[in-house]
């Protein structure tokens, strides 16, 4: 089993607990730790933009997904 994330996370809410500018590293970090938990074979996460994906080419998450799903 593999997880695929499109964004980091950085545009989220810090809840006070890390810096802004510090918040896809520490949501990288999180998603580490859920995927050893799940026990996932790999996870792969990807830098399109957090809380602007809409404004992604298509095509481009379209081509990470199949690459996914075809290994």
């Amino acid at each position: 089993v593999g997880l695929l994330y499109l964004t980091r996370g950085e545009a989220g809410r810090t809840g006070g607990l890390v810096e802004k500018a510090q918040l896809g590293q520490a949501r990288t970090r999180e998603t580490q730790a859920v995927a050893q938990l799940l026990g996932a074979d790999y996870l792969r996460m990807c830098d399109f933009p957090d809380s602007g994906i809409e404004r992604t080419a298509p095509d481009s998450i379209k081509q990470v997904i199949l690459e996914e799903i075809r290994q």
